[in-house]
C-alpha cells in the first residue's frame, strides 16, 4: 500500500502516518501485518520530480528527531527527476544557494538539488548558505548550508553537508564508502563546532548516488560504522535518475 502526496496538507497527513512511536527495528513486512491500513511507501509527487521513501525509513527520522537526539538515524529515498537542471521549479531557498557566493568546489548543481529535495520532504527553510556562515577559528572545513525544521519535527537549526557517492567507469567499493564516510563525518563535526552565528545540535549528511546498488554500498558501511564516528549525525542517501546531479560541466559553464 502506497500513499501519494501532491500537497501540503498530503505532506502532514504522510508525516502523520510515521509515528515515532513505532519501534525503530520494525521492518516493512511486519509493519503491514500489524498496520494493514497504514501505507508502507509514501510517495512526495510534483510536477518536475517524485520523492520516494519508505514508511519505515521515515519512521526512522521522525523517531530521531522527536525521541532519541542523541542516536543517528541512517532514510533511503529514491528521486525522480524527468526534467533538465534549468526546467526544475526552484523555490525561493534553491534559488538562494544555487545565487549566492560559496566557497569553490564542482558540487553546486547537488547542493541546491539537496535543499530543493529536502524541503519539499521534511519542510525546511533555509537559514544560511555556505558563506553567510561565520566559524571561529577559520579555515577549517565548513558545512554547506543550514537550516531551520519545522516545530512539527522538533525546530532547532541543523547543519547539512552534501556529497556524492560514484566511481569513474569502475565498481564503487566498501573502501570507497568508509573513505568518503569518514572524511564527511569528520568535517561536519568540526565545522558545527566552530559557528558562531548559529546553535547547531544536529547535522544530516545528504549523499547522492546514481544507482540502488551503490545506495547498498553506502548502507552497509554505515551499519558498520562505529557509533561514536557516527555520532548524532542522520544520513539521507538519495538514488537519483538525473546524469547532472554528477556532471559538473553545467554548473562550471553558468548553464541556467
Amino acid at each position: 500500500m502506497m500513499f501519494v502526496v501532491t500537497s501540503s496538507a498530503d505532506k502532514a497527513a504522510a508525516l502523520s502516518l510515521t509515528s515515532p512511536l513505532e519501534s525503530a527495528d520494525e521492518d516493512d513486512a511486519s509493519s503491514s501485518l500489524f498496520y494493514p491500513n497504514i501505507p508502507s511507501h509514501l510517495f512526495f509527487r510534483y510536477e518536475d520530480m517524485t520523492i520516494h521513501a519508505s514508511r519505515q525509513s521515515l519512521s526512522r527520522l521522525i523517531h530521531s528527531l522527536l525521541i532519541d537526539r542523541t542516536s543517528p538515524a541512517f532514510v533511503s529515498t529514491n528521486v525522480n527527476i524527468p526534467v533538465d537542471f534549468d526546467h526544475l521549479h526552484l523555490s525561493p531557498g534553491s534559488r538562494r544557494v544555487r545565487d549566492t557566493p560559496n566557497a569553490g568546489g564542482s558540487s553546486l548543481l547537488s547542493e541546491v538539488l539537496s535543499f530543493e529535495v529536502l524541503e519539499r520532504f521534511l519542510g525546511i527553510q533555509l537559514s544560511k548558505t555556505e558563506m553567510e556562515v561565520v566559524y571561529s577559528p577559520q579555515g577549517g572545513p565548513m558545512t554547506d548550508y543550514v537550516v531551520h525544521l519545522p516545530q512539527g519535527l522538533g525546530g532547532g537549526a541543523i547543519g547539512v553537508s552534501v556529497t556524492r557517492a560514484m566511481a569513474y567507469r569502475r565498481a564503487y567499493t566498501r573502501q570507497d564508502a568508509e573513505k568518503l564516510l569518514g572524511k564527511k563525518l569528520r568535517g561536519v563535526f568540526s565545522s558545527n563546532k566552530t559557528i558562531m552565528n548559529e546553535r547547531i545540535t544536529r547535522q544530516i549528511l545528504h549523499v547522492w548516488m546514481p544507482s540502488g546498488k551503490i545506495a547498498n554500498v553506502v548502507k552497509k558501511t554505515w551499519l558498520r560504522m562505529p557509533k561514536d564516528v557516527l555520532e548524532n549525525t542522520i544520513a539521507v542517501v538519495s538514488t537519483v535518475n538525473s546524469k547532472w546531479v554528477f556532471n559538473n560541466t553545467m554548473a562550471q559553464r553558468g548553464y541556467f
